[in-house]
């Protein structure tokens, strides 16, 4: 019955797509819709930032954009999240929001506003991410079946398998942490035994895990990409990173290339692409006020959807923090800033 109704939803999503079946930059985006040119040339004017003449949102209007991903059959549809900072008492309290963006429509439409983090699509229109108290929900695209798949400790970096039907992820209780699978209605199926200090998931098809970690057993305590196997638990290195794990080479998030063969990641570094056995490609280099957060990639893999931080010095202890999306084409290396307006 459940493959019956992802086989309805598939076709309807094949109608409702825009004329562009292939993900380009920029999209199928008319001409009224802004996409900012990025450059290096980064201005501060009177606490707002402008770039090639377009502006960004910044802190100062209270949203910051991140953590975008893809729907996997409609490249034209986004999940994202918009935070909201604001000052209670002269202390920042901010609100992160799950929002929808359609490139097509220009428009955004809110899925869930009491706080969320790491969403993730699956091919059923399932969108999973985890709440303010470190507890992972799932809701419909459309912002039906709001239901919460974990109820105790911190569960982080969710991500779904290619079947969509099982979700791999962090869970801490206490001091102790722990890689789990679960399925699709929260019910537990595994724990991964040696993936205590395991993080940001990515599934390269339905038997086999990527992830990174640091001093991963007693024999390598090096910092590097790993893969694991479901078959039969093998864990194997896919790429090796350094000698230990430091603010500066710190992977933030990975995403694996259907072939197998390669894994894109987002750090302060830069957006490095991975092959088995190398150090890393770099494909965009970050700065010391330009940091690489969080990516997904287009269902075509032509095009990256990147999460990313500018940071503006204004003291000793003080700067201007500014948090955006870009689609960054894989090619070539060229960001376009997205600009969402405010609803």
């Amino acid at each position: 019955m459940t493959k019956n109704i992802y086989y309805i939803v598939l076709i309807l999503s094949l109608f409702s797509k825009c004329k562009h079946e292939k993900l380009v930059l920029p999209l199928c985006l008319n001409q009224n819709t802004e996409l900012a040119i990025d450059t290096q040339a980064v201005i501060v004017l009177d606490s707002s930032i402008w770039v090639e003449n377009k502006i960004f949102y910044p802190e100062n209007n209270g949203y910051r954009f991140n953590y975008g991903v893809f729907n996997p059959n409609n490249n034209n549809l986004i999940a994202y999240i918009r935070n909201i900072r604001v000052y209670e008492t002269n202390i920042p309290v901010e609100y992160p929001e799950l929002w929808l963006y359609d490139f097509c429509t220009e428009t955004s439409s809110l899925l869930y506003d009491k706080g969320a983090q790491f969403p993730h699509w699956n091919k059923f229109n399932s969108i999973i991410f985890t709440d303010k108290f470190g507890q992972i929900w799932k809701v419909g695209s459309d912002g039906s079946d709001l239901f919460r798949l974990t109820s105790i400790g911190q569960n982080l970096f969710g991500s779904w398998s290619p079947d969509g039907q099982r979700i791999v992820y962090r869970h801490t209780y206490g001091t102790e942490s722990y890689t789990i699978i679960m399925n699709e209605y929260g019910v537990s199926l595994d724990t991964l035994k040696g993936l205590s200090r395991a993080s940001n998931f990515s599934w390269s098809d339905d038997q086999r895990i990527h992830f990174t970690a640091d001093s991963l057993n007693i024999n390598d305590k090096s910092y590097s990409i790993w893969s694991y196997s479901l078959l039969d638990g093998f864990i194997e290195k896919f790429a090796y990173i350094a000698d230990s794990k430091t603010d500066d080479n710190q992977i933030k998030k990975i995403k694996c290339f259907t072939n197998k063969e390669y894994v894109l990641a987002a750090s302060k570094f830069g957006i490095l692409k991975f092959q088995k056995g190398n150090s890393g490609t770099l494909i965009k280099q970050g700065y010391d006020n330009r940091w690489y957060q969080y990516l997904d990639i287009s269902s075509d893999e032509t095009t990256a959807l990147i999460y990313r931080i500018e940071r503006q010095k204004k003291g000793n202890w003080d700067a201007n923090h500014y948090e955006n999306l870009y689609l960054m084409d894989l090619m070539s290396g060229e960001e376009k800033q997205i600009l969402i307006s405010p609803n």
